[in-house]
């Protein structure tokens, strides 16, 4: 997955809920809860599940979860992939790149970790983390957070994307652009006729109801 591609994906999820041992795309619901609660009843204490609740209906993930699913859908149609189905410091230990957070350089994607935590660096001085059960996935400011180092994602390709690259996205939004352009322009006079009908009936329906009352 190209780190453009991924930094997009994980803000995008802004937003989202956080439970333990859930990753992308899963969405909260009574029986996951119920599943999970089993899987890890250390974590899931009846307080726990309770404050979980908050996030029903809605797609959750936990901090690792939120990296390791956003490329499984990417890369291999959101199916599981067991060899990549690390913890936060597995996916930390896996990573050969990498450093202390002081060092950190100004290339959105990397990952941010300290100990049991990773969140994804997505430039300017931001983080967006699946923070907790109460916060879920939210953005948070690098320097206001305790990382303590950076990572190249083994799972991303951090290499710049070539020019003809972007030349060709921009023709494909482009031709999708005129596309639906067409469309409007082909169905605009049926909605303009649809739109006089319906105007014509009220203007009816109102003679009628005056003269029903007169």
């Amino acid at each position: 997955m190209k780190a453009a591609d991924f930094v997009a994906a994980i803000q995008s999820q802004v937003g989202n809920g956080y439970w333990y041992g859930c990753y992308v795309p899963m969405i909260g619901t009574e029986s996951l809860l119920a599943y999970k609660a089993k899987q890890y009843p250390a974590v899931y204490t009846a307080d726990y599940v309770s404050r979980s609740r908050k996030w029903l209906g809605k797609p959750v993930c936990d901090c690792v979860g939120l990296v390791k699913g956003t490329v499984w859908v990417a890369d291999f149609q959101g199916r599981y992939q067991k060899e990549s189905d690390l913890s936060a410091n597995g996916m930390y230990a896996t990573c050969t790149v990498k450093g202390a957070i002081a060092t950190i350089p100004e290339k959105p994607g990397l990952l941010v970790w300290k100990d049991g935590h990773v969140g994804v660096y997505v430039g300017g001085g931001v983080v967006v983390e699946s923070r907790g059960v109460d916060s879920g996935v939210v953005r948070t400011f690098l320097k206001d957070r305790p990382w303590t180092n950076w990572a190249e994602c083994f799972l991303v390709d951090y290499a710049p994307v070539p020019a003809e690259d972007w030349q060709a996205r921009a023709q494909a939004a482009e031709a999708k652009a005129a596309e639906l352009s067409a469309r409007i322009e082909q169905e605009l006079p049926a909605l303009q006729r649809t739109v006089q009908g319906l105007q014509a009936d009220r203007e009816a329906l109102k003679a009628a109801l005056q003269k029903a009352l007169a």
